[in-house]
């Protein structure tokens, strides 16, 4: 049995507008699907749908607020396959000291968490019976589970950083986004694979 075509199928991406989610859906639409990308800045919307070009649209939503997220797919109509990479990058105080703040810990999660369960359960009334969902986590939370990522989340770090982090993987350079939204795609067009794990993390588990 052949793996199934996305060609004609409708994909909507939340955190598409940057990174890996941007990384998917430029593959998605390379392989026949339209898009729909969601996030919570406009500005970064409109321009990944200028990228994505004519097979794309996109959506505004807040994934801390379910109204939002209801209406998100409400919007989305009927669709094939839901791709969640939202994330929450704010450096908040999590360490386990003195410092440790529980509301900064607990709100690590709206996001990565809760807003991932949000998009599932709004998601199911709209989403094609045949259809896919795939998550995202990391390394240390198994969904698909990318490594260090060249995204331009990273670009902060000053020059060295991203390679020093990685001199000791099998694999020592960064992954490209491209390579880990194969992940996504393989997931999208697997029929046959449910509940599992993806790990695209250049060795790194094995350090």
């Amino acid at each position: 049995m052949t793996s199934v075509s996305l060609k004609g199928s409708k994909v909507a991406i939340i955190g598409g507008t940057s990174g890996i989610g941007l990384a998917v859906a430029q593959a998605a639409v390379a392989n026949g699907a339209s898009v729909v990308v969601g996030s919570r800045n406009a500005e970064r919307v409109n321009a990944a749908v200028v990228t994505l070009g004519v097979s794309a649209t996109g959506q505004i939503l807040d994934l801390t607020d379910e109204a939002s997220v209801a209406v998100f797919f409400e919007q989305v109509g009927p669709f094939a396959h839901l791709v969640y990479t939202a994330g929450d990058w704010q450096r908040r105080k999590t360490n386990i000291n003195t410092n440790f703040h529980l509301a900064d810990a607990q709100a690590g999660f709206d996001v990565r968490f809760w807003g991932a369960i949000l998009a599932v359960k709004h998601a199911i009334p709209h989403i094609a019976l045949n259809g896919s969902i795939t998550l995202t986590g990391g390394v240390l939370a198994h969904l698909v589970a990318p490594g260090l990522v060249a995204t331009d989340i990273w670009a902060r770090l000053p020059d060295g950083a991203m390679q020093a982090m990685v001199d000791g993987q099998p694999l020592p350079r960064p992954g490209l986004p491209a390579e880990v939204a194969e992940a996504y795609m393989y997931f999208m067009r697997g029929a046959y694979t449910t509940g599992q794990v993806a790990i695209v993390d250049g060795g790194r588990l094995f350090m």
